[in-house]
């Protein structure tokens, strides 16, 4: 059951579920994560990275506040697009990562090269974690923008 955001109850304001609300603060927290890991990254120089989660922060934060309070439901949409951005860069890039480390001469004949395939496997355990994380939090994105109750369902 849910109630009312407020009590003069003007225009913008929508009432929202409880799993609407649990998915704001969803959100709202994994974007504190992903701003941790925006900052660790720009002092590692991985500006591109940095900016990518840094977008992604600053998104998911917006997006999970005003679901969470009801103000617009326009941000569930913003949230997911900004979700999708981000996580075909990262897929691609594991993708070209494990075809590169899979088509490398030393893979395929480990007796021709010396040790020069030692970080890759961590690169791709990153790259898979992290496309994991990202299609999870796709997924919720997608899963928030579906109407829930009566009053969100245009008749």
């Amino acid at each position: 059951m849910s109630a009312p955001d407020s009590e003069n109850n003007d225009g913008n304001v929508l009432r929202v579920s409880l799993k609407q609300r649990a998915g704001g603060v969803f959100f709202i927290l994994i974007s504190l994560l992903m701003g941790i890991m925006a900052l660790a990254w720009w002092g590692q120089n991985a500006v591109l990275i940095a900016l990518l989660f840094f977008v992604l922060t600053i998104t998911d934060f917006c997006g999970g506040f005003c679901i969470l309070f009801g103000k617009e439901s326009k941000w569930r949409l913003a949230v997911f697009i900004v979700n999708i951005i981000v996580l075909i860069p990262l897929a691609s890039l594991f993708l070209l990562v494990l075809v590169g480390y899979f088509t490398n001469p030393c893979y395929l004949d480990p007796t021709v090269c010396d040790d020069e395939l030692t970080d890759t496997p961590m690169y791709l355990q990153m790259f898979g974690f992290w496309g994991a994380i990202l299609s999870f939090v796709t997924y919720t994105s997608w899963r928030l923008r579906q109407p829930t109750m009566p009053s969100e369902i245009e008749l």
